[in-house]
């Protein structure tokens, strides 16, 4: 079994091990950190590469317990002899020929190591054929120290694009979307909407996950153009529309709703009054026993509405988006038809 390092939206560590399990198979749980996780498995890279809500995966060539810096950690690969088939391994013969760099971070941040050890390692590095390049290499080896007294030795498998040059402002990054398609216990069966769907990130992030329909609702007409021409031939419904009047939705009719309304932060709303018709909307579309997944600033006055509207919060989940304090709710409209609120 080959031993991975991934990372995730920090704040959702306790749902992250069950759905690892669903998406690879033999899955042993080494370590679940904040914001990180270190496993074990025999499923093949590409799964591990292919897993949408996880930020970026390494494969892990060493560890280290409550290692004392980087330098050490450094020091101590050089002087192990079995290291170098380690290191052959991981990079195998598909990377030969290709370049590398070493990069050092301390609790998320990168710090500089000892250039004589880093010289070493590198030289070390360069007898499985590859070479050095710090600029835009092919390949990167990372040292990581974590404030939970472990640190890792490992091979960068995956790299996410610069979210600031493709995502229009405002739009979810697709891990956070991922994580809430799959806090909906998504089903072959759902019809699923998001009433709020902006630039599309949610329901595109649905379509990948087999679903019986999925349906789009914006006030903003030109991102619903935007939108059609980004989905076309997904099988995806698309329309403009007020996203806190239902009316073209038949009562009980939607399994899942998944979205991100306005926070109320940069918007002119009443976010009391604007949350609470929007729930109740919600409740009359869902069916008994349906799943909503928001994700809001609404802190506090979320689950004051849920309480009084009778919506059974099943999971909170804090988390920072953009910089911003946010929390991902998962709720349930109850199973009985009497919903009457004083």
């Amino acid at each position: 079994m080959g031993m991975y390092f991934s990372t995730f939206i920090s704040g959702i560590q306790e749902f992250i091990p069950g759905v690892l399990r669903k998406n690879i198979r033999d899955v042993k749980i080494t370590r679940l950190l904040d914001g990180a996780i270190l496993y074990q498995t025999s499923a093949n890279i590409e799964s591990i590469k292919n897993i949408r809500f996880f930020n970026n995966s390494f494969e892990v060539i060493k560890t280290f317990e409550d290692p004392r810096d980087i330098d050490d950690m450094i020091k101590e690969c050089i002087e192990d002899r079995s290291i170098g088939n380690e290191i052959s391994a991981t990079i195998g013969k598909s990377n030969q020929g290709k370049t590398f760099r070493i990069i050092t971070s301390k609790e998320n941040r990168l710090i500089s190591a000892d250039k004589k050890f880093i010289d070493k390692l590198e030289s070390k590095i360069m007898r499985n054929g590859v070479q050095v390049d710090r600029s835009g290499p092919d390949i990167e080896f990372w040292f990581l120290q974590r404030r939970e007294n472990i640190g890792i030795f490992m091979m960068r498998l995956t790299k996410h694009r610069a979210y600031e040059k493709v995502l229009q402002k405002g739009e979810l990054r697709p891990e956070i979307s991922s994580i809430m398609c799959l806090l909906s216990e998504p089903g072959r069966a759902d019809i699923v909407i998001d009433p709020f769907c902006g630039y599309g990130s949610i329901i595109i992030e649905r379509s990948k996950i087999p679903h019986h329909k999925i349906i789009g609702i914006d006030s903003d007409r030109k991102k619903i153009f935007d939108l059609k021409r980004k989905t076309k031939g997904k099988g995806i419904e698309i329309y403009p529309s007020n996203s806190l009047d239902l009316s073209r939705i038949k009562s009980d009719s939607i399994d899942k709703i998944i979205t991100d309304p306005p926070w109320g932060i940069y918007e002119k709303i009443n976010s009391k009054e604007f949350y609470e018709r929007m729930l109740k909307e919600f409740l009359r579309v869902l069916r008994p026993g349906g799943i909503c997944v928001i994700l809001t600033s609404q802190k506090e006055l979320t689950p004051e509405l849920a309480k009084k509207l009778k919506i059974k919060i099943e999971g909170r989940f804090d988390i920072l988006v953009s910089g911003k304090k946010a929390a991902l709710f998962k709720m349930r409209k109850p199973q009985t038809k009497d919903l009457r609120v004083n």
